[in-house]
C-alpha cells in the first residue's frame, strides 16, 4: 500500500546545500516576494482557481521557494491548471526535494515507485522514503515499511517493517495500525501473536481507521475473556 498527498506543508532540512554567497544574497532578496506569491498560490488552490495558483507558485518557484516547487511540481503532474505534464513535474519535485523539502522528496519516492514522469526505480523510491521518514514525515515511513514488508526496493525484512510502521503509527498514520496486526497474524497465528495482533486493532479502532472495528471484533472471537482483556489493556498503555 502506498500512499500520495501533496496539500500538507513541510520544510525540512537541507540535504544538498550548494549556496554561495551570491546566491544567498539573491535568495534574500528573492525572500519576500517569493513567500507573498507561496501564500496568494496555496489559498488560490484551496480555492480551485487552479490558474491563479499555478502563476503564484511559477513566481514563487522560479524564486527559488522549495515549498512552491513542490506545489508547482505537483500541479503538472496531475495537471491542475496546466497540461499534465509528468515529466517537467517531477523536475520540479527533483528541485524542491534538493532544498530539503520532506513532502516533495515523499512525492519524488511515490513518483519513481510507479514511474511517473521519472524512471520507474523502486530502490530510488525506497532511499526518498528513507530520507523524508527519517526527518519525520509520517506517510514516507508508512511506505518504506510496505516496501520492507513486500521486498521491494529494499531486502525484505519483516521486523523492519514492523519497526517503521510503529514509527509511522507514532507519528499520526493510523492505517499502520491495522498493517501491524496483519504482519503480527502472519508471523505468529497462535494466540500470543492474535493478541498483539488484536492490540494493535483496538488502537486502529481508536484511531477511526475505517473496518478496524469489525476486524478486532472477528479477531476478538477468537481468543478468551483474559486474553482480550490483556490485549486492551496492552492497547490503553501503548505510546
Amino acid at each position: 500500500m502506498i500512499r500520495f498527498t501533496f496539500t500538507r506543508s513541510a520544510a525540512g532540512r537541507a540535504i544538498l546545500r550548494l549556496a554561495s554567497l551570491l546566491c544567498g544574497l539573491l535568495a534574500g532578496i528573492a525572500a519576500l516576494p517569493a513567500a507573498a506569491s507561496l501564500q496568494e498560490g496555496i489559498t488560490a488552490l484551496k480555492e480551485k482557481n487552479y490558474s491563479a495558483a499555478l502563476s503564484e507558485f511559477q513566481a514563487a518557484a522560479r524564486a527559488g521557494d522549495p515549498v512552491a516547487q513542490r506545489y508547482l511540481g505537483v500541479m503538472y503532474a496531475q495537471g491542475l491548471g496546466v497540461a499534465e505534464d509528468a515529466g517537467r513535474g517531477a523536475g520540479w519535485l527533483i528541485r524542491s526535494a534538493a532544498a530539503g523539502d520532506l513532502e516533495a522528496m515523499f512525492n519524488l519516492g511515490v513518483a519513481h515507485y510507479f514511474g511517473h514522469g521519472v524512471e520507474r526505480d523502486h530502490e530510488t523510491a525506497a532511499e526518498l522514503f528513507r530520507s523524508a521518514a527519517e526527518e519525520g514525515h509520517e506517510a514516507a515511513a508508512f511506505n518504506l515499511a510496505g516496501m520492507y514488508k513486500d521486498g521491494s526496493g529494499v531486502p525484505q525484512d519483516r521486523a523492519a517493517a514492523a519497526a517503521w510502521y510503529a514509527v509511522s503509527a507514532r507519528r499520526g498514520e493510523p492505517e499502520s495500525f491495522r498493517q501491524l496486526a496483519l504482519l503480527r497474524l502472519e508471523d505468529d497465528p497462535r494466540p500470543a501473536g492474535r493478541l498483539i495482533a488484536l492490540m494493535w486493532l483496538v488502537l486502529a479502532e481508536q484511531a477511526g481507521v475505517e473496518g478496524a472495528a469489525e476486524d478486532a471484533a472477528a479477531l476478538a472471537a477468537s481468543l478468551t475473556p483474559n486474553e482480550r482483556a490483556a490485549a486492551r489493556a496492552l492497547a490503553d498503555r501503548w505510546q
